[in-house]
């Protein structure tokens, strides 16, 4: 998440009523009754009774009061990230959730929580669910489709089979084929199937926007589009007419992001060999006519009046590609590759979609390497391999590709020269039971294991790390991995596996959160 994510965790505050503790000196009822004394005592008790009793009703009130949006949000926020059965546990609260007595604003609140962690699990899920099997054990293609559906279980024999068949089927994905090969997706109809009846008119539109897009799978497959130029004009306006037609809404903002997607491609594909915009620097004629026929169709249209511009630019130079036509779309704000570019792109190690239970404006978070190089690492009697070696930065990303915070990487691991040996995607998960998704980043260690230091995204789209009081101030773990998730065991504790090869043994440190940090609460064997 997935896209942009802050999840914002309502803190459940447990109050408690204190009894008043009437204590009488033996002075004070020398002159009275016994009787007299147990009646006062008896009056103080009730009295005690009376205000426990007021003191208490606000909260009764206030946890009747809850909004079921919130209700519904706090039990998002109680699910691990990293379980196959999370997004069946959620949609099944969200069906539950939807059928009380709501307004359409909270059941379309409830909605965008549930559509948020869908995206949020499906990340991090499917290759668990395909650890022991392959998918291509697991599919059945469509002849009519782009997509393969996941076989049912009553087709497969094996039983690890059958469990990952259903456990992709619970999570919503799909098989797509793309240049000979298959890979997990989002199933087009899941959001649709299972939530467009409880939606307001808008969000159901856009999901069925949505799943028709997603039924054609990539843009681009094998170095060509996968639809013709009119279809992708289609998209374009599609979209931008979505956006002005409910403007002011979550689904508005993503629907500009598509349009303007789809206007990129159809404006500056000319690197795709198999569907060429330009043939001898001259406008093909297949897309010469389709911007005709987007300026004839759809005059009124943002997308379309730059289109035309572009379209003069061109047809004043008889169609040929020039200088002043890729500035026009530079200027707009469009990527144009030329071959004459100096390439000064920083490397990306890491680069995750970022996707908020509450509106963000984070779209994802990337590791850069801000400084340092892409090069060979060469010892003696090791094989020689390629590194990222440099400075690195941790960034927030927005929609429109502006750096919102950054952090650096490399004081986390006191300030040397940092090492990846691949990219990698990062591991989201709430640790601390504060409402920000934290994340793992870590470095070699020793031969048993890395160092890991963990990070989290506040609620004003800033990155900070979290402390870790034990040690060298991080966790040592035998995962091997640049970011992995570590088994949360409640709201605030967590386990990390490492090896003690003095000992020969395995083991589980176990860290709790204990309101400012992370410490290291116990260490048990692991006898299997």
């Amino acid at each position: 998440m997935k896209k942009g994510i802050v999840i914002a965790l309502l803190l459940v505050v447990a109050v408690t009523g204190c009894k008043s503790n009437v204590t009488v000196e033996e002075d004070s009822v020398s002159t009275e009754s016994s009787e007299e004394a147990s009646i006062e005592r008896k009056s103080e008790e009730e009295a005690s009774v009376e205000r426990e009793s007021e003191e208490e009703a606000p909260v009764e009130r206030e946890s009747e009061e809850k909004a079921p949006e919130e209700s519904y949000l706090e039990y998002l926020t109680s699910l691990q990230i990293h379980d196959t059965e999370a997004i069946p546990k959620a949609l099944s609260e969200y069906q539950s959730q939807i059928k009380g007595n709501l307004t359409q604003e909270q059941k379309d609140e409830i909605f965008r929580y549930f559509e948020s962690f869908f995206y949020l699990v499906q990340e991090s899920v499917q290759e668990i669910i395909l650890q022991d099997v392959s998918l291509e054990q697991l599919i059945e293609p469509q002849v009519d489709m782009r997509y393969a559906t996941i076989m049912t279980e009553s087709t497969l024999y094996d039983e690890t089979q059958k469990a990952a068949a259903e456990a992709l089927k619970a999570n919503g994905y799909v098989a797509f084929s793309t240049e000979g090969w298959y890979y997990l997706a989002e199933d087009p109809m899941f959001l649709y199937d299972n939530c467009s009846e409880s939606v307001s008119e808008g969000i159901r539109q856009f999901l069925l926007l949505r799943s028709t897009d997603l039924s054609n799978g990539a843009i681009v497959s094998d170095a060509g589009l996968t639809m013709n130029w009119n279809d992708l004009a289609d998209r374009i306006i599609a979209w931008e007419n979505f956006a002005k037609k409910y403007p002011d809404t979550p689904e508005s903002e993503e629907a500009i992001s598509m349009s303007k997607n789809f206007l990129d491609y159809y404006l500056t594909a000319s690197y795709l060999d198999n569907t060429p915009m330009f043939k001898n620097g001259t406008l093909v004629e297949d897309v010469r006519m389709s911007y005709e026929r987007m300026m004839k169709t759809f005059p009124d249209n943002d997308s379309t009046k730059i289109v035309s511009e572009y379209y003069s630019i061109l047809q004043d130079n008889e169609f040929t590609i020039t200088e002043e036509a890729e500035a026009f779309l530079k200027e707009k704000g469009f990527h144009v590759w030329s071959p004459s570019d100096v390439q000064t792109e920083e490397y990306e190690v890491a680069n995750s979609c970022f996707y908020p239970l509450k509106r963000s404006t984070i779209n994802r978070i990337v590791i850069v390497m801000s400084e340092g190089a892409f090069h060979e690492l060469a010892e003696p009697g090791i094989d020689p391999e390629w590194i990222y070696e440099g400075q690195f930065e941790i960034r927030a990303i927005d929609e429109k590709d502006n750096v919102i915070s950054a952090l650096n990487l490399n004081k986390s691991f006191g300030g040397e020269s940092m090492i990846f040996k691949e990219r990698f995607n990062l591991a989201f998960e709430d640790y601390n039971n504060d409402g920000n998704l934290d994340f793992t980043v870590g470095q070699a260690g020793t031969s048993n294991g890395n160092l890991y230091s963990i990070f989290t995204v506040m609620e004003d789209a800033t990155i900070k790390e979290l402390p870790i009081e034990e040690g060298d101030e991080c966790i040592f773990s035998s995962q091997f991995i640049y970011s992995p998730a570590f088994t949360r065991v409640d709201d605030t504790t967590f386990y990390a596996r490492f090896y003690e090869n003095t000992l020969g043994k395995h083991y589980n440190a176990y860290y709790k959160w204990d309101g400012n940090s992370f410490r290291l609460n116990k260490e048990e064997e692991i006898v299997e």
